[in-house]
């Protein structure tokens, strides 16, 4: 997993990223409540969930979230885009989820691949990005695009206003163990 500094997101910010898994878990994490989990464990078929607000991917009054038959071990992109309070989920590039929920404002720190209680992605993660606005869904589309022909080969056209957190996963991205931010904010 990934560990960034503690920050304050901003009001409209976007999540986005590949994985692939058979059985789920926090994609995303925080210490402030925004993340996007593959939920198995609110009863029922997994969900793809995007709360912003109290700490629970299965609570409907916190959390936008689409039902999900994802957990096939195939490469899937996943975008939570947040526009004040008005939450998106997008999936393999196609709009699937819009709602509107109350924001946290907190400060805190983002986890790439687990959550601060809840354990570790039982899966493999790529091209995850942090921005501090939300993406139109022509944005979306583009980093979709991008992504979707190969992995483990950076995009040789990132999508980068607003980029703040940009993790590869690619060999020559990842040292000692250790993956490394090429927004270039760190």
């Amino acid at each position: 997993y990934v560990l960034t500094p503690s920050q304050t997101v901003p009001t409209d910010f976007t999540y986005s990223a590949w994985y692939k898994s058979t059985a789920g878990g926090f994609l995303i994490g925080s210490s402030f409540y925004r993340m996007i989990a593959i939920a198995t464990w609110c009863g029922g078929a997994p969900r793809i969930s995007f709360p912003t607000s109290g700490n629970y991917p299965c609570d409907a009054d916190t959390a936008t979230y689409i039902s999900a038959t994802t957990l096939d071990g195939k490469w899937h992109h996943v975008v939570g885009v947040n526009s004040g309070n008005t939450q998106t989920l997008y999936f393999d590039g196609v709009l699937r989820g819009p709602g509107t929920k109350i924001l946290n404002t907190s400060a805190g720190t983002i986890l790439l691949g687990q959550s601060t209680s809840n354990g570790y992605f039982a899966g493999s993660l790529d091209d995850v990005r942090i921005y501090s606005r939300a993406l139109s869904a022509a944005e979306i589309t583009q980093l979709y695009n991008l992504g979707s022909a190969k992995f483990n080969v950076t995009p040789a056209l990132p999508l980068t206003s607003g980029l703040v957190g940009w993790w590869t996963f690619d060999g020559k991205d990842v040292v000692n163990g250790v993956a490394l931010d090429r927004s270039g904010n760190n």
